[in-house]
């Protein structure tokens, strides 16, 4: 949902639903004020710069796909790299979130995780769309590391059991 789209009222309505239905609401916005094109630039090229300088680190059955996927970023328009980024971060949070949601409202739910793309084009899938495919994965361990996703203790208080 594009926010210069909707006004506010649309927003409740949209979180009312939610809140009937034991939904998780998250949003991700970003102020585009205080971010210059040549800051954005910047941050993309040194990202692309350490991430090259760490291939020989990767598993090499993945350096050619990360190599393929970092050089992505040199033409990526900078648009494109702010959806990735914030894109990147609610997948974190919502992960981070549902797991104790669900752990203590519907167990049953945590067995598995689907994810939707809603791409451009339903024919075709996009270059980029392939890219966030793949970047995301790395991006979302890099986030775990250093934001790890909180998990249920043994032996906490729980609405159902879990064994």
């Amino acid at each position: 949902m594009k926010g210069r789209l909707r006004k506010a009222r649309d927003v409740n309505r949209v979180v009312r639903i939610l809140a009937t239905r034991e939904a998780i609401f998250e949003a991700t916005a970003i102020d585009l004020g205080l971010h210059t094109e040549a800051g954005v630039l910047a941050y993309k090229q040194r990202l692309a710069q350490d991430t090259r300088a760490a291939l020989a680190n990767f598993p090499e059955p993945l350096r050619s796909k990360v190599a393929t996927a970092v050089g992505s970023l040199d033409n990526m328009a900078p648009q494109l790299f702010i959806q990735a980024l914030t894109t990147f971060e609610l997948i974190h949070r919502v992960i981070s979130h549902s797991i104790l949601f669900f752990a203590q409202r519907r167990p049953y739910e945590l067995s598995s995780f689907s994810w939707v793309v809603d791409g451009k084009d339903p024919a075709k899938v996009t270059h980029w769309e392939n890219w966030l495919a793949f970047y995301a994965q790395g991006a979302l361990i890099s986030l775990s590391q250093r934001a790890p996703v909180p998990m249920p203790q043994p032996g906490a208080p729980y609405l159902f059991d879990l064994s």
